[in-house]
Formats: structure tokens, sequence, C-alpha cells
């Protein structure tokens, strides 16, 4: 009976530890699933745009709802949008509402920036800001893409790992070692822009790491 006794504790230590090391990994496969989804639907360097030990924000399309202006019909020379302007002339204004956050960009002169909508027409958004730039179609351009883009930011709050969306926060992890259940790593960077990889540690029981390109 004793040996039993024995061996029936073993078998539930090593289950134990078998569904800590499972719980563990699953965790950072969600962790990593997220941080991936940083700069999506973005121009380059405008994913990440705060870096701590502990928590990360960043700027990504998650519902990927995204139009362009009109394609040129007398490139060069024919305005997408003029510096001043609020209001855009879009292809489709499906999937965009008033409050929503969007990036404008024109890839080919590398102009970029950060805008709100107030409100929609047909094929029109009206915009919160002026528009800073000037958008002109060129030899090689013709059109401007629109995106939106939501803020999201992942910490350790106590013992959980909390992931916030434009405001509205959910637990992404419970039962974490609290001040060091989540650990991240960027390699020597000390800015946002320069990130491009991020590593995880994440402490719950046992100690769990994964790197990720990011």
């Amino acid at each position: 009976v004793i040996l039993f006794t024995n061996n029936q504790s073993k078998l539930q230590d090593e289950s134990d530890s078998t569904n800590v090391r499972a719980k563990g990994r699953l965790a950072i496969e969600q962790l990593a699933e997220d941080i991936r989804m940083a700069g999506f639907g973005l121009p380059p360097t405008q994913g990440l745009t705060a870096i701590a030990a502990s928590s990360l924000s960043f700027q990504s399309n998650l519902t990927d709802v995204r139009t362009t202006t009109p394609p040129c019909t007398t490139c060069p020379g024919t305005v997408a949008g003029a510096s001043g302007d609020t209001t855009l002339t879009v292809v489709d204004e499906t999937g965009f509402g008033s409050g929503d956050k969007i990036v404008i960009n024109d890839p080919n002169f590398s102009q970029s920036e950060l805008n709100t909508v107030t409100g929609t027409g047909a094929d029109t958004l009206s915009l919160g800001t002026g528009l800073a730039n000037n958008y002109v179609y060129g030899v090689n351009t013709s059109l401007v893409t629109v995106n939106k883009y939501n803020a999201i930011t992942i910490a350790l709050s106590g013992t959980s790992i909390i992931k916030t969306v434009d405001g509205t926060a959910t637990t992404l992890v419970s039962d974490v070692v609290a001040s060091t259940g989540l650990s991240l790593n960027y390699y020597g960077v000390a800015t946002p822009s320069g990130v491009i990889r991020v590593g995880i540690t994440l402490n719950r029981s046992e100690e769990h790491t994964s790197e990720l390109q990011s």
C-alpha cells in the first residue's frame, strides 16, 4: 500500500509538472502571436511605440480594415489629398467609423501620418485634423493607402499579464509570479523603432523562454 501511494504521488507530481510546462508553452505561443502583430498594416518602424522590461506597446490593424485613394487617371500631378484638407476621398469607406484611428501612407514617397476619423460619407472619410502632407501622384505613384489601426499594450500587472486594446483590457495569462512573471528582452536595443526581435520569458511555476522575430 505504501509503495502504491508513493507511486501515485510521483505520477501526480509528474502530471502536474507536465501540465505546468504545457500551459507555459501555450501562454508563450499566445504572447508571441500577439506581439508578431506589431506593425501589421502600418509603414515600417511604426509598429512598436514603447518598450520596457515587462511591457510593450504597439500599433496594428487588428481588424484588417483598409482602403486606398482612387487610382489616378492623369498621373503624374493628380492630388489625392492636400495639406490642410479635413476630408479624404477613398475607394470604399466600408468598415471605418467615427473615432477610428488611421494611418495614411504614400509608400512611394515615404510619407505617412496618423489621424482619426470623425465621420464617413459616400467614398469619403472626414478627418480629425487636417492632412499634414501633400499627397500628389507621381510617375510611379497610383494610390495612397489608408489603414485603420489599434493601440495595444501587453504588460505585467500583479500576477497577471494584461492585453489592452484601445483602452479595453483582457487577461492573457494569470497566475504568473508577481514582479518577475513577464520579462522582455530587446537584445540591446533601446528605442522601439530599432527593435527587430523580442525575447519572452514567462515565469509561472517553471520558467519558459521563447524568442521571436518582430
